[in-house]
């Protein structure tokens, strides 16, 4: 049997993290980690690109003893397909795949339109002030100050680092603001 964990990632945070761990204690044979991307340009929402969050998973994935494959799933804006989109990409099936997600949008799309996937809803890894870590939060965080630090992980900080993804950050928050005033 065979985990799959779709995610954006954007970007890899402890939640994340915490979420590959457990699957890695369920001793599976393989843990597919789907990344979801948006396209060519960089948004506020999807600010990093593919070929960056896989920079940030590849020391998470070293430190697992299940194997890891990751796939690039491009979006297709159709939740009835979807499915069969993955499953086309990622060679998973309802016979020997979990789908690891807390979307509920991803959930149905793997468990409606004729799916039946067994689901594994991972638990939400909390911060200091009670809330659950999220990328938003990060994302949020990362255009306030320094705080975003304390929820990746050093694979994340150090390519966000290099390619100036504070700046990036800034730039496409002000674009995303002036969108909604």
């Amino acid at each position: 049997m065979r985990a799959l964990f779709i995610g954006r990632f954007q970007p890899l945070h402890f939640g994340h993290t915490k979420v590959i761990e457990d699957i890695d204690g369920l001793s599976l044979e393989c843990i597919i980690i789907g990344v979801g991307v948006n396209g060519k340009n960089r948004t506020f929402e999807n600010p990093f690109y593919y070929n960056e969050i896989k920079e940030m998973l590849l020391p998470v994935i070293k430190s697992t003893s299940t194997p890891i494959e990751i796939y690039k799933i491009p979006d297709i804006n159709n939740n009835k397909k979807y499915a069969y989109h993955v499953e086309k990409i990622t060679g998973c099936s309802e016979e020997d795949t979990i789908i690891v997600s807390g979307n509920q949008r991803t959930v149905n799309c793997f468990t409606k339109y004729g799916r039946n996937y067994l689901i594994l809803k991972p638990k939400r890894k909390l911060l200091d002030e009670g809330k659950y870590i999220s990328a938003t939060k990060i994302r949020n965080e990362m255009l306030q100050g320094e705080k975003w630090k304390e929820y990746v992980t050093n694979s994340t900080r150090k390519v966000i680092e290099k390619i100036d993804g504070i700046k990036i950050i800034k730039e496409l928050g002000d674009l995303y603001d002036k969108q909604f005033v």
